[in-house]
């Protein structure tokens, strides 16, 4: 992954300092949150820009090649339980993306998020005299494949599986299976098209 901003730095030279920040910002956050929490682990050529905040007892684990931009919002893996886990692959794009994780919430090589917000868990009861009580709350693992693209402003629900090479449109909420090389969209989200495997 550098030697391509390597070579970028070499075509235009005004932005080596644009990435080389990147660079930094990435060691800054890989030290910051691996020595002080046991929790979290970080892998090779970890890009961020701007805002990254790691919180709460579970584990995080990320994979290399991983470019976190924390511009629109701070990118929020956040975890709920000692038992949540958050585990985002390789050479993945999170662009503001916003994590609520009780169980688990699995991200495959490759894919793009954009600023929106992954939960497997409700946080709170449907009851209205029991908002709080964690025993009538639903929590269930989301697991979203490889190659898959989420745009601006989804809402991914708890339970939820996306497959392989699927594409979820900007703004939709998703409470249901996407299958793999498809394109959903809508609130509810709905099959729109299904993409050539070629």
């Amino acid at each position: 992954m550098y030697s391509s901003y390597i070579k970028k730095i070499l075509h235009d030279p005004t932005n080596a300092l644009h990435y080389v920040s990147l660079i930094v910002k990435g060691y800054y956050y890989k030290i910051k949150y691996c020595i002080i929490k046991n929790n979290v682990e970080i892998g090779k050529r970890f890009l961020v820009r701007k805002k990254l905040s790691i919180r709460g007892i579970g584990r995080v684990r990320i994979g290399d090649n991983v470019y976190i931009d924390g511009t629109s919002n701070t990118v929020t893996p956040w975890t709920t339980t000692k038992e949540a886990e958050i585990v985002i692959g390789n050479n993945v794009f999170l662009n503001g993306t916003r994590f609520g994780c009780a169980k688990k919430i699995e991200i495959g090589d490759n894919s793009i998020i954009a600023d929106c917000r992954i939960l497997d868990t409700d946080f709170h009861s449907i009851n209205p005299n029991r908002r709080n009580d964690q025993a009538l709350v639903k929590s269930a693992p989301v697991m979203i494949g490889k190659n898959v693209w989420i745009a601006l402003g989804c809402v991914i629900l708890p339970g939820v599986k996306i497959g392989d090479n699927s594409t979820v449109s900007a703004q939709s909420v998703v409470y249901d299976d996407v299958p793999e090389y498809c394109v959903y969209g809508g609130n509810p989200a709905r099959l729109i098209k299904k993409v050539p495997r070629d």
